[in-house]
């Protein structure tokens, strides 16, 4: 499948057959560089974030566990969520899939039912959660919502294994039972509506990531939301996170996603551009970025992940 043209740049520099001795051609100060290159503005607080330039990266002071004003970021996509991790709604004539469930009970109940409520959304039409991965910022409210709403839970089967298993009640969630698992390149649909799923094991074995068709101001587009930014500490993690990166790119570039979302607002700097969003509603979208664009994303993510593994 043909490549495009930054991301190829990035791949020549750094290809996965090369892994083994990647500290010969590129230093981790060369990949930072080049994260820095395919950043341009819009990412460059993503190049602080995953390259770990800037120390705390201007994250000190900030309360990360503050809810955000609920956002609508297209015509049937809206945000709910924490300064530190997100859940997403959309919203379909059938009901609403659910893209993540924040920490605990108490913050469906205080953030997540409040904000869809803002835009006359219903909790009750909560058909299905997706879970990104099993660390429990991101299943902690799926068992009430199950228990509440009768809502599906979504995932991988190596996300349904790590929550039974691993992290448990780490931010204070409860386990939600073993439910519905989504193979590898599934979709969720709802409503007309579907979101592929594609298996990206790396920050956790059981990460999933997502292509979400959303409209905007009536025009069709579609979000890639990379599952699982942090970054794993062990070679063999971080080869398997970039090797799931360039797995999910060609899924993204053949599917031609323009708009790029993290369920961790602070990753990709999505909590400035809603704030924009707030205060300028009448302007033109932000998050529509283009093909291009969100492939310099991707490329981003890589760069910063090889140049951790340059230093190992």
């Amino acid at each position: 499948m043909k490549r495009s043209r930054l991301f190829a740049l990035l791949l020549a520099c750094s290809a996965p057959v090369a892994l083994n001795a990647q500290t010969a051609e590129m230093s981790a100060t060369d990949y930072q560089q080049r994260a820095l290159e395919l950043a341009g503005d819009r990412f460059l607080v993503t190049v602080q974030r995953q390259c770990g330039i800037g120390g705390s990266a201007g994250l000190d002071g900030i309360d990360m566990q503050a809810p955000l004003p609920a956002t609508q970021l297209a015509d049937d996509f809206y945000f709910v969520g924490l300064a530190w991790v997100g859940a997403y709604a959309l919203n379909t004539p059938e009901g609403i899939i659910l893209i993540d469930s924040l920490n605990t009970p108490e913050e469906v109940k205080t953030v997540l039912v409040p904000g869809l409520q803002e835009f006359g959304l219903n909790p009750e039409d909560i058909r299905k959660v997706i879970i990104t991965h099993e660390h429990s910022d991101h299943y902690g409210g799926a068992k009430y919502l199950r228990e509440t709403y009768g809502a599906e839970i979504i995932t991988s089967p190596a996300a349904w294994h790590g929550i039974e298993t691993g992290f448990g009640r780490a931010m204070g969630g409860e386990k939600p039972e073993r439910q519905t698992e989504v193979a590898n390149g599934g979709i969720v649909s709802l409503g007309g509506a579907e979101v592929q799923a594609f298996h990206t094991p790396g920050h956790t074995a059981g990460t999933i990531s997502l292509i979400v068709p959303v409209t905007v101001d009536g025009a069709p587009h579609k979000i890639g939301m990379w599952g699982g930014t942090g970054l794993p500490r062990d070679v063999n993690g971080l080869k398997t996170y970039v090797a799931s990166l360039e797995a999910f790119h060609e899924q993204t570039e053949a599917a031609g996603v323009d708009m790029e979302l993290s369920n961790h607002p602070f990753v990709d700097g999505s909590d400035d551009m809603m704030e924009l969003m707030r205060a300028t509603p009448d302007a033109p979208n932000p998050l529509v970025i283009g093909v291009e664009a969100y492939q310099r994303y991707e490329g981003v993510l890589r760069a910063c992940a090889m140049s951790k593994l340059a230093e190992m």
